[in-house]
């Protein structure tokens, strides 16, 4: 049999058959297409169609340097008007595929047209013969459109310029982001799996697209003033082959807008991993797993400080789960943001002059080192350390240790009952000479934890490490090890690798059923062997809620415009929420003993606490009279001072708050 003859419009129908619309409604070709159809014997009928001259010759441009082009002069060729003989004068200018997008300029003195590559300026001018009419020169700016789409390949070019006009080959666009931040919008997309070639993305080569995450910059002038150094910057990264990193994708920027692209992780950030298995791993094999992540992630933090590099913004939701079939997985290290790279040399210093900064913003409070008071005090914000990253992942894997011990729901009521930093200053120190100790919340969970995680076990040699060698208040900032000083990443890594080794002992492992805590009546714990294994099983004690963290002395976000209004938060009672919380593991740990009176006085029994305006009248052996009077003597006011009740908390009438007023439920 001969071969089969095409004709430029039989190959054209083909093309539009195979034509896909993206998000937008807009018609493109997929990049695998071009394979499908740009073959020998389609070519050549194509060319003996159109009686072209050098046909062989061409043949051999058009498979190898000219697909792309090849379709757009078929699609703009007709019956009577075939266009493809072009390819002979394009051919002699030297053009090839890599030109594409171009445009068309005119010499209004000699009127001669010139075809030149938008992308690849560095490419040779193309003198255009008088066949290239505006008809033409239209038909080929529309139709190159729909064939030279975007492809991103991570081992190839990374960052992109697209012309307005250009078709992007998103599938599917979100009804609106995932998440905003500093540096903008994150979105998922969803791509067509022709056009992307990432690590990882082959096991998705089938599916029809591939999910990424988008992000988009805020339009801002100084943003947009470094979005293309920084861009530079996060290129450096996609060769990493720490697993533990996550790898940008490309940037580029259209119609306006700077976009990053990275991979999209199906299972969300570490806190969905957390609620994902809310008991936490109750397996060897779940805690091995979630060790070596972390071990990973410290391996890869320290990769990233070795490179003049900290994160700045470390928290739960900035680690992504890119889980698999078993809900493990992997963890990975996002969101480094704008200005993540900080070269120690003169170049950091000239942008020190700058409103915008090489400084990661302001990120979430309750993770933020203490080396952060003052901030409000600084023009901008002043780069910060590497050792401030590890002050974060100290915060981090204290979360971590109480979802290993505790579960999921008391992670949540400890991030609800410490919503600012898990640092305060000590009250008597000045803004130029500041102490600081651990939250007053957090050192009552470190105190259960101490008495909670014998030694030699995988809770006790991780609760020494965050509460001995990362929550640590000195940093390092020359990264020199010292005892004095928080761990390096890479000191870090080596001790959760130790864990991580010892985890073959199955006696490292203890039941996780003996370490719920259970309440004598004087506040003390049971001996361990002595717990009860039902959660329920508890002593009712009388408590008070967690302690209040004073607002005056937090440093303000650097980033909130000028307000008048006072820097003083409230709390508003729900008693909902607190009957709520009153039920978990980690509240009913955090109950003070009760060392002092519980009786109350018959004016405390019947009083009116909405009523309450006035000095405080005092009577012997009233346990609520005793804690009003302790708490003035603590704020050095006399007893005589008027008093009143607001949302829970007494304070004086000049403002300063001094008990809150908790009644446990049932009592």
């Amino acid at each position: 049999m001969g071969e089969i003859q095409y004709t430029c419009d039989e190959l054209g129908e083909e093309v539009d058959i195979h034509f896909e619309f993206n998000h937008e409604r807009q018609k493109f070709l997929p990049y695998n297409r071009l394979q499908e159809l740009v073959v020998h014997e389609k070519v050549n009928g194509a060319l003996r169609d159109a009686a072209v001259q050098d046909a062989p010759v061409l043949l051999d441009f058009v498979t190898r340097l000219a697909r792309k082009t090849f379709l757009i002069l078929i699609l703009m060729s007709t019956v009577k008007d075939k266009k493809i003989h072009l390819l002979r004068e394009l051919m002699a200018n030297g053009f090839t595929d890599e030109w594409l997008p171009v445009e068309f300029t005119v010499d209004r003195k000699s009127q001669q047209w010139t075809l030149s590559s938008i992308n690849s300026p560095e490419n040779p001018t193309g003198l255009l013969s008088p066949e290239w009419t505006r008809t033409v020169r239209d038909a080929f700016e529309r139709y190159q459109r729909q064939i030279a789409v975007p492809f991103f390949d991570t081992t190839a070019k990374f960052y992109f310029s697209f012309p307005p006009g250009t078709i992007m080959p998103y599938l599917k666009a979100p009804l609106k982001p995932q998440g905003r931040g500093f540096f903008g919008e994150v979105s998922c997309y969803e791509m067509h799996s022709a056009h992307i070639r990432f690590p990882g993305s082959s096991a998705n080569a089938e599916k029809p697209s591939i999910k990424l995450a988008v992000k988009k910059a805020n339009d801002n002038a100084d943003l947009a003033k470094f979005f293309r150094k920084e861009a530079e910057n996060l290129n450096a990264l996609k060769n990493n082959t720490t697993p533990n990193l996550i790898k940008p994708i490309a940037a580029y920027e259209i119609n306006g807008d700077k976009c990053l692209l990275f991979p999209w992780a199906d299972g969300g950030s570490l806190s969905n991993c957390w609620r994902c298995w809310k008991a936490g791993p109750l397996d060897p094999a779940g805690m091995e797993w979630i060790v070596n992540q972390f071990r990973g992630i410290f391996l890869a933090l320290g990769q990233l400080h070795d490179s003049n590099c900290r994160h700045g913004d470390l928290k739960p939701d900035n680690i992504l789960w890119f889980k698999d079939a078993r809900n493990k997985g992997e963890l990975q290290i996002a969101d480094l943001g704008l200005a993540t790279f900080h070269q120690l040399d003169a170049d950091t210093r000239k942008r020190e002059e700058l409103v915008i900064q090489t400084t990661t913003p302001t990120g979430t409070r309750r993770y933020q080192a203490p080396e952060t008071d003052g901030e409000q005090y600084h023009r901008s914000n002043p780069p910060r350390s590497r050792s401030y990253d590890m002050w974060s992942m100290g915060c981090v894997m204290f979360e971590l240790l109480i979802w290993l011990a505790y579960g999921n729901d008391d992670v949540e009521t400890f991030q609800r009952s410490t919503p600012d930093f898990f640092w305060e200053r000590v009250s008597n120190s000045t803004t130029f000479n500041k102490t600081y100790s651990i939250n007053p919340v957090v050192k009552q969970c470190i105190d259960i934890m101490r008495k909670d995680f014998p030694r030699n076990t995988v809770y006790g040699d991780l609760f020494d490490l965050i509460s001995h060698q990362l929550l640590v208040f000195n940093p390092s900032n020359d990264q020199t090890p010292s005892e004095a000083h928080r761990l390096t990443a890479h000191e870090t890594e080596a001790l959760l690798n130790d864990i991580s080794r010892r985890l073959e002992d199955p006696w490292y492992i203890p039941l996780r059923s003996s370490r719920y805590p259970r309440f004598q009546r004087n506040g003390g714990l049971f001996p361990s062997d002595q717990r009860s294994r039902n959660k329920a099983d508890y002593q009712k004690i009388v408590s008070i809620a967690f302690p209040r963290v004073q607002a005056r002395n937090r440093p303000a976000n650097v980033h909130q415009l000028e307000s008048k209004f006072n820097d003083v938060w409230d709390s508003t009672p729900d008693e909902d929420l607190a009957a709520k919380l009153s039920k978990t593991t980690l509240w009913r740990q955090l109950q003070p003993t009760q060392d002092g009176d519980t009786r109350l006085c018959n004016r405390c029994t019947a009083m009116n606490m909405a009523n309450l305006a006035g000095p405080w009248v005092f009577q012997q052996g009233c346990g609520l009279c005793n804690l009003v009077r302790q708490a003035l003597q603590r704020a050095h006011m006399p007893l005589s001072s008027r008093l009143q009740l607001q949302r829970g908390t007494i304070h004086a009438e000049n403002g300063s708050d001094l008990l809150s007023i908790y009644k446990p439920p049932g009592i």
